[in-house]
């Protein structure tokens, strides 16, 4: 992570300076916060807890220097939480399959919140923060509203016409259970350990800048569900 984001970073202006870039759209993340139990929007103090949210916040710092190095210079920083849409096999579409075949259980509790973006939602964030005049922008990319896991559930059972039961499973039962799954596949199942305290870990971002400025948000999560499958019904299948 270190040497992806860092070293990118300085490449990155490092080119924007020799070629006379003066706008930059930079990708950081909701990491850089660290787990969130309430609403945290970009006010809230810088605490990561993993490598890749600790290496974020330096690149971003990089980017800064760059813009503060020269006039009429813009930057837009996205700090956006996990991005899901059409042919992404991340952990949206894991969390959907699993619902549809009735092997779905909450790590944990079912109240913790989630932060998402559709990708769809995150390119018109893009399209409305390049247009404002300001020379720096920092910005959290989730839907709005933030939902729990049991509401993002709830949506995708409506959306998927099931009645499957999802039961809460404690951790400590649940993450072992997962590596012996895990194992027994050959490492190939999508229950892995680390997705397992990963989907546990609470997430609570608040887009506030965007709110602030007026952004017109086209998704919450159910209708982002109905895009998604419009596009790319092979995904839901």
């Amino acid at each position: 992570y270190f040497e992806t984001n860092l070293a990118g970073a300085r490449n990155v202006t490092a080119y924007a300076e020799a070629v006379d870039c003066r706008n930059i759209y930079f990708t950081s993340s909701i990491a850089v916060y660290g787990p969130t139990d309430g609403p945290t929007d970009e006010t809230a103090p810088i605490c990561p807890v993993s490598p890749y949210g600790g290496s974020k916040y330096p690149a971003e710092l990089i980017h800064e220097q760059w813009l503060q190095a020269g006039p009429e210079r813009r930057l837009v920083i996205c700090r956006p939480g996990v991005i899901y849409g059409p042919g992404d096999p991340g952990n949206i579409l894991r969390m959907v399959r699993a619902i549809k075949r009735g092997y779905f259980a909450y790590p944990g509790s079912p109240d913790i919140h989630k932060s998402y973006g559709y990708i769809e939602g995150l390119l018109d964030s893009i399209a409305f923060m390049m247009d404002r005049p300001e020379p720096i922008l920092r910005y959290n990319y989730v839907e709005d509203p933030t939902e729990p896991l049991g509401a993002l559930v709830s949506h995708i059972k409506t959306h998927l016409g099931s009645r499957a039961p999802v039961l809460p499973l404690p951790l400590p039962l649940l993450v072992p259970a997962a590596g012996l799954i895990n194992a027994a596949l050959g490492g190939n199942s999508p229950i892995h350990p680390v997705r397992v305290r990963k989907a546990a870990r609470p997430t609570h971002i608040v887009p506030g800048t965007l709110k602030a400025l007026g952004f017109p948000f086209r998704f919450d999560f159910r209708s982002s569900l109905v895009d998604w499958q419009r596009q790319a019904p092979e995904d839901f299948a």
